[in-house]
């Protein structure tokens, strides 16, 4: 992969060894909470090709979006936006994680802790204090 960054944008060009069934989405840029993306075109013999005008300078993660039929697939590089510069890398496709998934864990997670805790805290409030212990065996 290859991204040539100028002020604040940054043109990308990806070129895969196999490209059959790979269909080009879009080229992302992502910075914290910050997406913003562009068409990303074939061009040439499994080549691809976009560009995306980012915000605001500084450290941006630049991604290739692909779809399959098995689901979708990315590459990223980081760029940084605001001052002229190359960025180049060999970078594989992966699947990227399923975000819906992964908050759907963080829930049940959180979920099991409050419950943990919860009970931890009725055993505790249910058992007799040492006071009312003594007190029992001298009556």
């Amino acid at each position: 992969m290859f991204a040539e960054v100028s002020d604040r944008s940054v043109a990308l060009r990806a070129q895969v060894e196999d490209c059959a069934g790979l269909r080009p989405v879009a080229v992302v840029a992502r910075r914290a909470e910050l997406t913003v993306s562009a068409p990303l075109e074939p061009i040439g013999n499994c080549g691809f090709a976009g560009t995306v005008d980012v915000p605001r300078e500084g450290r941006w993660f630049l991604y290739a979006t692909f779809d399959r039929d098995d689901g979708p697939v990315e590459a990223w590089l980081p760029v940084e936006a605001g001052s002229d510069g190359t960025t180049r890398a060999d970078r594989e496709l992966y699947e990227p994680p399923d975000v819906e998934q992964t908050a759907a864990k963080t829930m049940t997670g959180a979920f099991l802790l409050i419950i943990s805790g919860a009970l931890g805290w009725a055993t505790l409030a249910a058992r007799p204090s040492y006071d009312s212990r003594n007190e029992a065996l001298r009556a």
